[in-house]
């Protein structure tokens, strides 16, 4: 069990594991790929930046996005 603990220790500081960032995409109208920057994780596009917490990316459309539906 310590060796899975072991591994995991790079989520508490809040990176990402690379093949879940793979997959992540910005809510944003291009669905661009979201890059590991020391802030959180960036929007190549519109260069938005979600925070990471507990290394588990928050990933939310701002509010006027809803209008647009």
């Amino acid at each position: 069990m310590s060796q899975g603990a072991e591994q995991s220790s790079g989520a508490d500081s809040g990176d990402v594991d690379p093949q879940l960032l793979a997959l992540l995409r910005c809510p944003c109208q291009q669905h661009q790929p979201l890059q590991q920057r020391p802030e959180g994780l960036a929007c190549s596009g519109c260069e938005r930046v979600f925070p990471v917490v507990d290394g588990i990316p928050v990933i939310l459309p701002e509010p006027e996005d809803k209008s647009a539906e």
